[in-house]
């Protein structure tokens, strides 16, 4: 019976702990018609494709001209991304001092909705 109790605890921590994700996305901020989040999972996206180990995922906020997102890699690299705010949506993300991607939003988001043989 208690380790019935603690696994149901476990997986509701769990569970609480991605809501808390989710709400950290600011849905009312707009990336060129798509919502902030988008250019989160895109930015998401390439650091998964490059194997990127992420201690703190970027978080972006919107200034007058561009968007910029900023994390942190396991070794301690700053991950830092700028966006433009006018079409052609085009990022640019860099570790450390390295360009990891640089190019349209949409072509990233485009590859990631491809379904794999």
């Amino acid at each position: 019976m208690r380790r019935r109790i603690a696994v149901a605890v476990f997986a509701g921590a769990i569970l609480v702990s991605g809501c808390s994700q989710i709400d950290s996305l600011d849905p009312g901020q707009v990336f060129n018609h798509f919502p902030i989040a988008t250019l989160t999972i895109a930015v998401g996206d390439v650091l998964v494709a490059e194997s990127v180990p992420i201690l703190v995922a970027p978080t972006c906020t919107q200034g007058p001209t561009s968007f910029t997102c900023n994390g942190t890699t396991i070794a301690d690299e700053a991950i830092t991304v700028s966006a433009s705010i006018t079409e052609p949506q085009v990022m640019t993300i860099q570790v450390g001092a390295q360009v990891i991607y640089d190019g349209s939003v949409q072509d990233v988001l485009d590859a990631a909705s491809q379904v794999a043989p």
